[in-house]
């Protein structure tokens, strides 16, 4: 899984997190918790805080949940918060690690879709109290925008010119959103890399794709000054109002945030990388 992103407001500076391992080849009918957790003694209070031990088990688990069937995912954390019922301490561990693992921008794990899983399989076992079962109803929701095949959510916003449009009036066979910061520099970096990048380019027209490029965060004299960066084929707006976040249209944890959508504007990547989109296109998955 790639890192994607350059400017987040995360508190999750200075924590180590350790590397996903290389995929490997899973069986459909494996049952992932026993081959990672089986064996493992949850009560044990030091295995839980030796990231040799138990973190480096999340760490594996983590990275092969995200390889095997959407369908399957929320039925592996019922089978591992099965096996922490009760231990109060092994729940804490995982309520812990698995947000700063796939819901940190930061992180090589980052997942939406496979957070939202373990928040549906965490609120499903009744094991909350009732303050962190309302945050977790309140996180899920905000996760689940825009899931992947679902249609993504319309908005409107304003072009250099004045003019107005909204994100369905795109016709292409595929739109790339990207949802960027003018204030911030890892986007500014991005963005100059891809002006410059003429088989990037040119992979747009020959595909028919709209690369869009939203700033949602307003500050429009940065916007305007942010011109300069962009390709004058390329569609770039701001919402001006910021309504795609004071109404929560789109969870956007980090800039630049990217999405992919086919020509009836359902959502095929969230939270993904130029580098992803472009291959997801190619193979034509």
């Amino acid at each position: 899984m790639t890192l994607i992103v350059g400017c987040s407001n995360t508190s999750n500076k200075g924590r180590e997190i350790l590397e996903p391992p290389i995929a490997e080849s899973l069986d459909k009918k494996e049952v992932l918790v026993e081959r990672y957790w089986g064996g493992f003694d949850f009560s044990d209070s030091l295995a839980l805080i030796d990231p040799e031990k138990a973190e480096q088990r999340l760490s594996n688990f983590l990275s092969a949940l995200a390889h095997s069937p959407m369908y399957n995912q929320k039925l592996e954390f019922v089978g591992l918060l099965d096996k922490v019922s009760g231990k109060m301490n092994a729940l804490k561990f995982l309520d812990d690690k698995i947000p700063f693992y796939l819901n940190n921008p930061e992180s090589p794990f980052f997942n939406n879709e496979l957070f939202g899983s373990y928040l549906k399989a965490s609120l499903e076992s009744g094991s909350n109290p009732a303050k962190q079962k309302k945050s977790k109803e309140i996180l899920l929701n905000l996760v689940s925008k825009n899931s992947i095949g679902e249609i993504a959510k319309d908005f409107d916003f304003q072009e250099p010119n004045g003019e107005r449009k909204n994100l369905f009036d795109f016709k292409g066979e595929y739109t790339l959103l990207f949802f960027y910061d003018p204030a911030c520099s890892h986007c500014e970096e991005t963005v100059r890399d891809l002006k410059g990048n003429k088989e990037f380019n040119q992979f747009l027209i020959d595909r028919n794709i709209n690369f869009a490029l939203i700033n949602p965060w307003g500050n429009f004299e940065k916007w305007i000054d942010f011109q300069a960066n962009l390709n004058s084929s390329w569609i770039n707006g701001i919402d001006v109002q910021e309504n795609i976040i004071k109404n929560g249209f789109y969870y956007l944890q980090a800039a630049p945030s990217i999405y992919l959508l086919d020509k009836d504007k359902k959502v095929l990547l969230k939270n993904t990388d130029i580098k992803t989109s472009v291959n997801y296109i190619i193979s034509g998955r």
